[in-house]
């Protein structure tokens, strides 16, 4: 009968609790559903209106392929490659939006493409334009995805190109100038050379001229060991020379393009081939057993050429052993090569601010060694040069000329070479960038978009609505009809009660024994069948009411009386220990009753038999109040009033106990624990929709089996239109409970206290505040 589910242990569950607020709500969405409509339909208007005058925003995009000399032979080593590829996919995406690239875009862009910058100053031109560039990178390919949204798909498709051209002239400008500060660095030094052999060339010539029959036998050998020092000083001199020629020019290539702000990494591979890839990579803090592993790979490889030899003599090169051996050489070369091209990606890979200050001190400090070297050697060579002139004469200074001259040209030859290759390198290209997809002209525009305006104007409108329905539904305090009331709360309505036009106390007041014909008695009879219409057997039943006021006594004394119209034996107990409204009814104020059976020691039958009483209609007994006890609670809740109950049950076919309102005291959940079902007399002309909530929802946590309600006092005039206002919570009840000094148990105080029926002049109320802290919790 009821629509709500009891006995569940995990009600006081907070996602239980979260079901019943939303489903809750639900019904409250449902009922007020012409506010959620508005708010749609006034939220599609206004997303309709955004839509159409909206700009249209057009993209366009452009795809470029970007691939680095030192990586396209790497894709063996997947790790190593991945993460160096990663490192540099990410540099060219920041050089794309760096403000060099886009200053230059901006100011290259004619005219009629400079709608999208007519409003923002010119200095700001490329920052602007970096908030409508995209550049993006997979980790997993070397495509950038370039993209550019403008008020023109025209102008967007020319802003790509041009993009795509400037980062491909920067990069081919930034490679060039690297290249360019060594090759002037080396062109000036090979002139400075070529001097110094000029003269010195001159020196010989004249000194064979001054000394020609001593050389006439050149190929003689040289057996002063003063002669041979100064030849084994003048080569070291000038390998010396070389190496510090190459440093200069590369140092001043490191600062030249630190200067600029350009890129180290491609002087990386100059650097370490320099100074060797061990040193460097140790300088850079990748330890001591990079160098000792590429030691080893050496090794091997030495050892396997030595084998591969070996097996040369004795088999032909189609010789399996030979095709192996080649094969392991091959092998070890690709693994020695691929190691110094990963170890080379790792020291790439690191942040240029940190290792460009390292790689400075690097190469000044072996320049430094090498010119200390360089003096030395020098020192050495002057003095030996010295000496053999003093002891060989004219032989050893034509020697001397000779090798001088042979140095100088050497170092030319060098210089030549490392010159020849630059011009080759700034031919040539170091990163290879290219468009692979041309961007075009897309009509379609990306924003806005007909589905994402329709989605967010209908979540907008939808919570708009919602938030006006819980505004509006907080406010509005009060059913407006039955279908809203079972709606809200849940609960069926078993019998909707008129004002009962029989006044009256005792037995005549009851509508349905003084007039049993009328329609107002109809509505008794309705309760009583949908009561016994349930699919449970109901013989023990509880009638309640949230707050005082609301006619429950009236209700199950008519109840009680129709139940015994149709031959059936019941009983009705006063429960209301603390205002018995039944007892006063029926004059019976000072009579015992439940009080003195609770409180007796005799046995339940005989107590009960003493003390009940007949109500003079025909198979209707009741049990009254009795005096009123100090702790009333404590009587309900003890083990004599459920034998009671279930004795009464036993001797009666329908046991009715009225008792007090909800949420005045706990009495009724004490009651509800013994009983089949309670029906709870809710009176909506007069109390707020949060007080009844309320109620219910106290009857519900205490596991209470509510049957359903019954609607007291129905204003038929106004039905259509609700149930009115004007009542409120102005109906007190009762005194300050569980005091003995304001309780006597004497029949004084019992007389005064029921001097105050219901609906007449209120006692001290105790339901505002109980009332008013839940309604922000239960509106939702």
């Amino acid at each position: 009968m009821s629509e709500k589910a009891h006995g569940n242990p995990t009600h006081f569950d907070s996602a239980e609790a979260f079901t019943q607020t939303v489903h809750r709500f639900w019904r409250v969405v449902c009922y007020r559903k012409r506010i959620l409509i508005i708010s749609l339909i006034i939220s599609c208007l206004i997303g309709t209106a955004y839509f159409i005058r909206a700009k249209r925003v057009y993209r366009a995009s452009a795809g470029m392929l970007i691939m680095h000399a030192n990586m396209k032979d790497s894709f063996e080593t997947s790790q190593a490659y991945g993460s160096q590829q990663a490192a540099l996919m990410q540099t060219y995406q920041e050089v794309i939006e760096s403000p060099r690239v886009l200053d230059t875009v901006a100011a290259k862009l004619p005219e009629e493409d400079l709608i999208d910058l007519k409003n923002v100053p010119k200095e700001k031109w490329g920052q602007a334009l970096k908030n409508k560039v995209q550049a993006s990178a997979s980790q997993s390919s070397n495509i950038i995805r370039l993209s550019y949204d403008s008020l023109d798909p025209v102008v967007s498709v020319n802003v790509v190109n041009q993009i795509a051209e400037t980062f491909l002239e920067f990069l081919d400008d930034t490679r060039k100038a690297a290249a360019g500060d060594i090759h002037r660095v080396l062109t000036d030094e090979r002139i400075k050379i070529a001097k110094q052999l000029s003269q010195k060339q001159q020196e010989l010539f004249k000194a064979q001229s001054l000394f020609g029959e001593l050389s006439a036998t050149p190929t003689r050998e040289i057996t002063n060991p003063i002669i041979k020092r100064a030849i084994f000083f003048t080569d070291e001199l000038n390998q010396v020379q070389r190496q510090r020629i190459e440093l200069q020019a590369i140092l001043q290539a490191i600062q030249a393009t630190i200067q600029r702000g350009g890129n180290l990494q491609q002087l990386l591979l100059t650097v370490s081939e320099t100074l060797g890839k061990d040193l460097v990579l140790q300088a850079f803090g990748f330890g001591p057993d990079s160098g000792r592993m590429r030691a080893n790979l050496e090794q091997e490889l030495l050892t396997q050429k030595a084998e591969w030899e070996s097996l040369q003599k004795l088999y032909g090169t189609a010789h399996p052993k030979m095709i192996a051996a080649a094969e392991k050489i091959a092998r070890l070369q690709g693994h020695l090569q691929n190691y110094d091209q990963n170890q080379m990606a790792r020291l790439g890979g690191k942040n240029q601010n940190q290792f460009a200050p390292a790689l400075v001190d690097m190469v000044q400090q072996k320049l430094q060694e090498l010119l200390q070297q360089e003096a030395t050697l020098q020192e050495h060579f002057q003095q030996c040069q010295a000496a053999a002139i003093e002891q060989s004469g004219r032989l050893a200074q034509l020697k001397a000329l000779e090798h001088e001259v042979n140095r100088l040209r050497d170092l030319s030859d060098v210089l030549v070479k490392q010159i020849a290759s630059l011009d080759l390198q700034q031919s040539g290209q170091e990163v290879f960038a290219k468009v692979i997809e041309n961007p075009f002209i897309n009509r379609q525009p990306v924003s806005p978009k007909l589905a994402h305006c329709a989605f967010f104007s209908l979540l907008s409108g939808l919570i708009v609505g919602c938030l006006l329905i819980y505004l509006v539904d907080s406010l509005d305090d009060r059913f407006r009809s039955i279908e809203d009331l079972q709606q809200r709360l849940g609960y069926s309505v078993l019998s909707m009660v008129r004002h009962l036009p029989v006044e009256g106390e005792g037995i005549e007041g009851l509508q349905i024994h003084a007039n049993p014909h009328s329609v107002e008695s109809e509505a008794f009879r309705t309760l009583r069948t949908a009561l016994d219409l349930s699919d449970e057997s109901l013989k023990r039943l509880v009638v309640t009411s949230p707050e005082p006021g609301d006619g429950k006594t009236t209700i199950i004394a008519n109840l009680s009386a129709c139940y015994a119209q149709t031959g059936k034996k019941t009983l009705i107990i006063d429960a209301d220990l603390r205002r018995p409204g039944l007892t006063k009814q029926m004059f019976m104020a000072e009579e015992t009753g439940l009080s003195n059976v609770l409180k007796s020691e005799d046995e339940i039958a005989t107590s009960l038999k003493k003390h009940a009483r007949p109500t003079g209609i025909p198979n209707l007994d009741i049990l009254a109040c009795g005096p009123r006890p100090i702790n009333p609670s404590e009587l309900l809740a003890s083990t004599r009033f459920s034998e009671l109950i279930e004795y009464a049950s036993e001797l009666y076919d329908m046991v009715l106990i009225d008792c007090s309102p909800i949420l005045v005291t706990s009495d009724t959940a004490l009651v509800g624990k013994v009983v089949d079902g309670a029906i709870v007399v809710v009176q909506p002309e007069k109390s707020r929709r949060q007080a009844i909530i309320q109620g219910l929802d106290s009857l519900d946590m205490m596991k209470a089996p509510i049957l359903g309600l019954v609607v007291n006092r129905v204003n038929t005039e106004n039905s259509a239109y609700g149930y009115g206002y004007g009542y409120g919570y102005g109906y007190g009840y009762g005194y300050g409970y569980g005091h003995e000094e304001d309780h006597p148990d004497t029949d004084e105080s019992y007389q005064t206290a029921d001097a105050v029926g219901e609906g007449e002049a209120p006692y001290e109320s105790e339901i505002l505040p109980q009332t008013r802290g839940s309604e922000i919790r239960r509106v939702a």
